[in-house]
């Protein structure tokens, strides 16, 4: 039972289908199919969540007195001085404590994501990792999932924002640790699908007719936007993604800015001077908001609302009251109200009293679309740029998704018509804030689906599409082909190393004429797993996070498994194993031009026996060249270095192997599967690559025939033309470059792909 999993800002869901509907849990008691992602912990270290753990925090906190006093919660040991005259300090490590505190209100946890300074909290004197907070929100959906349908919950999709901040390494961590909260829960196969894909999932059942779409996914804490390709007899195919750091959330401060005059913004101190900036930059925070008690800033308040001490001491005590007696809770929510009911009439009152607190704020819709104006024109830009990219016009648009909450303001329903005025619109149907966990569901089945049966060719595609850009976020998704990514090289000693990428600059360590035997590039997130080969047909499964984490310099080369040197034993091919998404059969073609299949749960584990795994070429060991995901029905291109292509059936081939092309020599050959393929493109060392169509290679009339595709060939790697993602490849100088494809006119004549410097070659080229 895989599950489909919406960690959301404000709202989290759970959902399950069996490929006709989908099902969504209820996990609140509020809500039917939400649960708010709110959090409450006691000072007994009791844990609850959703509208309980605001209906707790609400009775037990709102209006009380805070008092802090210190707590001592360790001790630490200060080494000073140097040489002989060395002291060892001890000092206390002491807290702010609030005695009164019966417990802590956590919300929008999932923002906190987005840092690179925020770990996690102390609370009552206990440490609390993020990956532990968001583990409490899946606890309790697990628990009532695993209630109503009897069963364990092990495997699940989990949604994410296209991304979680602008870093690419904040988005690694982001996941990481959202997988180390699922294994904490029991979620030992945790699997990413991003958000806005997931709702294409959902509205693409719907469609009898093929639909240009866009979708418009706006929640508490991102935007993701989406053009696809959704409905009638097809899969799903996504045009282009884009994600706008930008969430409801954001349009809640702008409201709290608004009423800052209420408490004391625009006031000065006695000695004129106004309140320091940081005050107010707290007050639009929740988490910030509750760190203001233990600082100083609560003493200059507390001056400050002292009669004569102040320009405006009632607005003082006012804030004082905010944040002592635990109101901004409580404001928050009579703010977030008067949001949503802006999207249904034209003005509304911000009305809030409480001790001290006396709010009567008329706001009208024209009002709040003034103080967004600055998200608003963000927003459009990104419309604007991800229909560009899809390489459509708007007009093209033929339906709207406008799925989350924040997609229900009437600014951005009005900018959607506006954008793609001859689409029709979705807007108050049942998936409104369903949507992306509905998505999750159908997409969890299929993955479920695949591995139980063969599914047609362009569902196999996507679905190990989709998991590539999981685990590798390929530019199907964004035009940021630096997302976690490394590069992974084979030398010909048997050093393996892994270093991050970046185009253009240095990448790889070459000097001394030290050329790799085998080099690929690998874009992966921490998860992630390449599979090894060597000459004698031994194979092994290695984390990519590993052989980064190990191998940062040159020093510290890592060997994956000793090889046998003394048997002219070399690693010949690296391969990215998120890239065979689930197939069942793995295609391997070897040095001298030998082809068979394997079914894929064969290398799930480390494979070091040479025994059945050998193939040998009269007598002698034929060494592994490349390794592909492939189906029973797929159509493979061979191309060697030497410049020859032939095409071939993955049904022909025996699995004991077959002859795929005949070769003179033993040389590098390249696969790829010819399936939803129509052109490539044969890239040479040089820089220059030759462009042929797939159906004007024509099956051998013997077994091994092949055509020559060019002469005195260095054939360095073949790429798709027209597809998803963009190419790359290493050059002998150790340099990342991008590769131009586009110009290539499909003649006989070798066009330039490749800006080389002078004596620089292409080593490997790959599509990112």
């Amino acid at each position: 039972m895989r599950l489909g999993i919406d960690f959301g800002t404000t709202n989290s869901a759970i959902s399950l289908s069996d490929g006709k509907t989908v099902h969504t849990f209820k996990l609140d008691t509020e809500l039917p199919d939400l649960l708010p992602s709110l959090i409450y912990i006691t000072k007994d270290f009791e844990e609850y969540a959703g509208t309980h753990a605001r209906d707790i925090y609400l009775e037990r906190n709102t209006n009380r007195q805070s008092r802090f006093m210190p707590k001592t919660v360790g001790e630490i040991e200060l080494t000073v001085g140097g040489g002989s005259d060395v002291k060892i300090i001890k000092q206390l490590v002491i807290v702010m404590i609030d005695v009164l505190s019966p417990g802590r209100l956590l919300r929008s946890i999932k923002t906190v994501l987005r840092s690179k300074e925020y770990s996690g909290t102390s609370l009552f004197g206990r440490d609390y990792t993020v990956d532990q907070l968001i583990a409490i929100l899946l606890q309790h959906m697990v628990t009532q999932v695993e209630a109503q349908t009897g069963r364990s919950v092990t495997q699940a999709v989990i949604g994410r924002p296209v991304k979680f901040s602008d870093d690419p390494a904040i988005n690694v961590a982001a996941e990481a640790t959202i997988t180390a909260a699922a294994k904490r829960v029991g979620i030992v196969d945790v699997s990413f699908l991003p958000e806005p894909i997931a709702a294409a999932y959902a509205y693409h059942r719907e469609f009898a007719t093929r639909k240009m779409t866009f979708i418009f996914d706006f929640g508490g804490g991102t935007l993701d936007l989406t053009v696809a390709e959704l409905g009638g007899d097809g899969e799903p195919r996504i045009l282009a993604t884009e994600g706008v750091l930008i969430g409801g959330d954001n349009f809640d401060r702008r409201l709290m800015q608004h009423l800052l005059p209420h408490f004391g913004r625009g006031a000065t101190l006695s000695n004129g001077h106004p309140v320091p900036e940081h005050v107010w930059e707290s007050l639009l925070d929740w988490q910030t908001t509750e760190e203001m008690k233990r600082t100083d800033t609560i003493k200059l308040i507390e001056d400050a609302a002292r009669p004569g001490f102040s320009s405006d001491p009632d607005a003082f005590r006012a804030l004082h009251a905010l944040v002592m007696r635990n109101y901004y809770y409580s404001l928050l929510r009579e703010v977030e109200r008067a949001k949503i009911a802006l999207s249904q009439q034209n003005e509304t009152v911000i009305r809030f009293h409480e001790t001290d607190i006396d709010i009567e704020e008329p706001l009208t819709r024209l009002q709040f679309e003034m103080m967004i104006s600055t998200e608003r024109s963000t927003i459009e830009k990104a419309i604007d740029a991800v229909v560009a990219r899809a390489g459509i016009n708007s007009a093209d648009i033929e339906f709207v998704v406008a799925t989350g909450g924040s997609a229900q303001i009437p600014v951005f329903r009005r900018m959607l018509r506006d954008k793609f005025a001859d689409a029709a619109e979705v807007s108050q149907d049942a998936k409104m804030m369903t949507g992306v966990v509905q998505g999750l569901g159908i997409y969890a089945h299929d993955l479920d689906d695949l591995e139980e049966r063969h599914l047609p060719a362009e569902r196999s595609r996507l679905i190990a599409e989709v998991r590539t850009q999981e685990a590798d976020f390929s530019p199907i998704l964004e035009e940021q082909p630096t997302f976690g990514q490394a590069i992974v090289s084979i030398h010909n000693d048997g050093r393996f190393y892994g270093t991050p990428w970046q185009t253009g600059k240095l990448t790889v360590a070459l000097e001394g004429g030290d050329r790799p035997v085998a080099l690929r590039g690998v874009f992966t997130v921490a998860s992630a797993k390449i599979l090894l080969g060597t000459s004698l047909s031994r194979f092994i499964l290695a984390n990519v996070a590993d052989i980064v984490n190990a191998t940062q310099d040159r020093d510290k080369a890592m060997p994956l498994f000793r090889i046998r040197r003394d048997l002219g034993e070399e690693y010949t091919f690296v391969a990215r194993w998120n890239r065979f998404g689930r197939s069942h059969w793995l295609l391997l073609t070897t040095r001298w031009g030998n082809v068979r299949t394997f079914k894929r749960a064969h290398f799930e584990k480390p494979l070091l026996d040479m025994g059945s795994w050998q193939l040998t070429l009269r007598g002698q060991a034929d060494p592994p060249s490349d390794l592909i995901g492939v189906k029973a029905d797929s159509t493979v291109l061979l191309v060697t270095e030497s410049g020859r292509v032939t095409r071939i059936e993955v049904n022909q081939i025996s699995t004991r192997g077959s002859m795929g092309i005949k070769l003179k020599q033993a040389e590098s050959v390249y696969n790829i599967v010819a399936d939803s393929v129509e052109k490539v493109a044969a890239i040479r060392r040089s820089g220059t690559a030759v462009a042929l169509t797939v159906a004007d290679t024509p099956f051998p009339a013997k077994p091994g025939v092949g055509r020559v595709l060019v002469r005195n060939g260095d054939i360095c790697g073949v790429l798709p033309l027209g597809g998803d993602g963009m190419p790359h490849a290493l050059t002998s100088t150790g340099r990342l470059i991008e590769l131009s494809l586009l110009p290539l006119s499909f003649s006989s004549a070798e066009e330039n792909v490749a800006a080389l410097q002078p004596g620089e070659r292409l080593l490997r080229c790959w599509m990112a």
